[in-house]
């Protein structure tokens, strides 16, 4: 079973490089930048068969299959509108989480949520804008990320920019 799967992310990561070209499939920007390195061979998924307004996006990057940032928001909450990640979301039921994870081990996690037990960016917004109802084409910003995990993640102080415009491939995780 785990050779299917590492089989299946690389396939994948072959659509990755071939999906991210400006000229195809409709997608009019993608980049990603962690630490001041850039990637650009990156593949926007989300993931399928999810219950009601709950969206996990899964951006995978780099040469390694197990290389991905995860997203998870809520589009009633969360879809137009600019989001503070430096700040919780008060007393709620559903927040955000991000979570980047590299090499075999998570750099980071963080959410909003009061109870979760996860760091917050020490600085950065996030925006997700669907292009129209059970459409699969969103544009994502997150700008100026910066964030340090010592409990969840690898203790160091991460930075991370993510912008990406175009359809979004449905997968389905096992």
């Amino acid at each position: 079973m785990k050779r299917f799967f590492y089989v299946v992310m690389a396939a994948l990561m072959v659509l990755a490089v071939v999906s991210c070209r400006k000229d195809n499939d409709g997608v009019d920007k993608a980049s990603l930048i962690i630490d001041g390195v850039e990637y650009n061979d990156i593949m926007v998924s989300m993931e399928d068969g999810l219950e009601g307004e709950a969206f996990n996006f899964i951006i995978f990057y780099g040469a390694e299959a197990n290389n991905y940032i995860k997203i998870c928001v809520y589009g009633d909450l969360h879809f137009g509108k600019k989001i503070d990640l430096t700040r919780g979301e008060g007393n709620v039921e559903r927040s955000w989480d991000i979570f980047a994870y590299e090499n075999g081990g998570y750099l980071f996690r963080t959410s909003g949520h009061p109870e979760a037990p996860y760091v917050l960016f020490k600085s950065g917004t996030l925006k997700i804008t669907r292009e129209q109802e059970g459409s699969d084409n969103f544009t994502f910003s997150l700008k100026g990320g910066k964030v340090t995990d010592v409990d969840n993640g690898d203790g160091k102080e991460h930075s991370v920019e993510f912008e990406y415009s175009g359809p979004v491939t449905k997968v389905i995780m096992l």
